[in-house]
């Protein structure tokens, strides 16, 4: 799209009169402190041909990679062991626009999350949005304070000892942990001194209970000098999503014996 000069959005279209609001800090027409949108997440059954296409056609260039398969436990079921997928950005670097992309990876090809969200979607389709924040403890907890779900993050996660240079979850960071902990807001960097400030919402179809809303999650973030995509985290949030599969779908069975297919919807809806 190429827009000259301020035309609305859509025809007749006029910007709402802005609200007070109790915290003079903020306005109405931003009181989260969101600065911009940092990519969105698309969801294929095969990666490749999409990624040429941005590469061929849009003059992409690409940013990130990460494979990881989720190794099976004896608490999974047959359904979901050795699920995984693969993620590929593309990305724009005069403008900055990013693509992340992902697919899903043997061997449990049909048992992927990215698999069942592309079955749902009877295609490929969006799955996440990444939104960047100035404050995003005071967002998350002004969210939640307005009744925003997020991803629960395990109380654990949060004692683990910092791992050593290089690895993720670094621990030397300017924020409080113990407010981290209280509102879910996760870690991760590369560096000393460099990291990320992660949280994703409950997926949309549970936030709005409307099956047509998702699947879809927003996912929150504030780079501490850390641009990266939270490596560490992200292969939680793929297993904590699973996890969730897991329960809807034996919550699904025992509600109705005959349904054969589970987790009908994918991304934790």
């Amino acid at each position: 799209m190429q827009r000259a000069g301020r035309t609305p959005i859509l025809p007749g279209l006029t910007a709402p009169p802005a609200r007070a609001v109790s915290d003079a800090s903020v306005t109405a027409r931003n009181r989260f402190g969101v600065q911009k949108i940092d990519h969105i997440t698309l969801n294929f059954l095969t990666l490749q041909p999409a990624l040429m296409w941005m590469e061929n056609v849009m003059g992409l260039e690409p940013y990130w990679t990460s494979r990881f398969t989720r190794r099976a436990t004896r608490a999974d079921t047959r359904q979901f062991s050795g699920s995984g997928l693969r993620s590929a950005v593309m990305w724009d670097p005069a403008s900055g626009v990013k693509l992340a992309n992902n697919e899903p990876a043997a061997p449990r090809f049909h048992a992927s999350q990215i698999y069942i969200f592309c079955e749902d979607h009877h295609g490929a389709a969006c799955s996440t949005w990444r939104w960047r924040f100035s404050d995003i403890v005071a967002a998350v907890r002004r969210m939640r304070q307005s009744g925003v779900e997020f991803m629960p993050s395990p109380g654990t996660y949060y004692d683990l000892p910092a791992p050593a240079p290089g690895r993720s979850r670094r621990h030397r960071i300017d924020e409080d942990l113990d407010a981290l902990r209280t509102l879910g807001i996760l870690v991760d960097g590369s560096a000393l001194q460099s990291y990320l400030l992660q949280i994703f919402t409950r997926e949309a179809a549970v936030l709005f209970d409307d099956s047509r809303a998702g699947p879809l999650f927003i996912e929150l973030i504030q780079p501490q000098g850390d641009n990266g995509f939270g490596a560490g985290n992200f292969r939680a949030l793929f297993e904590s999503i699973e996890r969730q599969q897991q329960i809807d779908s034996a919550g699904a069975a025992e509600a109705d014996p005959e349904e054969t297919r589970p987790a009908a919807a994918a991304a934790g809806r």
